[in-house]
């Protein structure tokens, strides 16, 4: 894939099929040029099957044998594979299939460590307490779904409004309680989904924070891509 100084991991690429209907890129020799299309169909061990691109530059360099480079964003990772040219086809549809790949290589976009997580939790405003969901978690913040109902209680949810969050971690007596800001705030009929950042965390709560993300990061990486 080509990388940095980022730390570049390696995972199974069992479970493809998953990108079904999503966008990638892909590269083909040692040209740097993109090409963006969509993934139509997984056969593992077999191919792995994207639309043709429009692009009427990419006709050339689609001869069976070729290397192509296939990448796609996914939880704030950028993944990809090496793959060559098994054919090309322009009938009935416009479609190319390339060799399935055993491996993925995954970089980290993020700064921070992130999980995806299901977390009970409750947000406390203006000393009023409100259950919800934590849906992922970092060190300097979480995704955090609550129920709306059209409560005008919070129209007023802005950038700098003071919240409090609790939650319990593993080895919790009692729940940590983290002042936080929402950072992003999207709201619907029925839900409200906040993007929060942590503020003012001690350190040994950060600490602590920190050996759970990596614990649930773990336990995770047993069973993802099976």
């Amino acid at each position: 894939m080509g990388n940095s100084s980022q730390s570049v991991t390696t995972r199974s690429a069992d479970n493809l099929s998953r990108l079904c209907g999503k966008q990638v890129s892909i590269t083909l020799g040692n040209d740097e040029k993109q090409y963006f299309c969509s993934c139509w169909g997984v056969c593992p061990g077999r191919f792995f099957m994207t639309q043709m691109p429009m692009d009427p530059d990419i006709q050339g360099k689609l001869t069976p044998g070729n290397k192509a480079v296939i990448r796609f964003v996914e939880s704030g990772m950028v993944c990809g594979f090496k793959a060559n040219i098994q054919q090309a086809v322009t009938h009935p549809f416009r479609l190319i299939f390339f060799d399935h790949p055993t491996s993925l290589e995954m970089l980290n976009l993020r700064t921070s460590k992130r999980v995806p997580i299901f977390l009970k939790a409750t947000i406390q405003k203006d000393g009023e307490d409100f259950d919800g969901v934590i849906r992922d978690l970092s060190d300097g913040g979480c995704f955090y779904v609550m129920k709306y109902w059209q409560d005008p209680f919070w129209d007023d949810l802005g950038m700098e409004t003071d919240l409090l969050i609790k939650f319990t971690m593993q080895g919790d007596t009692s729940p940590t309680a983290l002042k936080c800001k929402p950072a992003r705030v999207i709201k619907d009929k029925d839900d409200i989904r906040m993007g929060l950042s942590f503020v003012e965390i001690q350190q040994d709560i950060a600490d602590k924070l920190a050996s759970f993300i990596d614990y649930v990061s773990q336990f995770q990486e047993k069973d993802e891509f099976k």
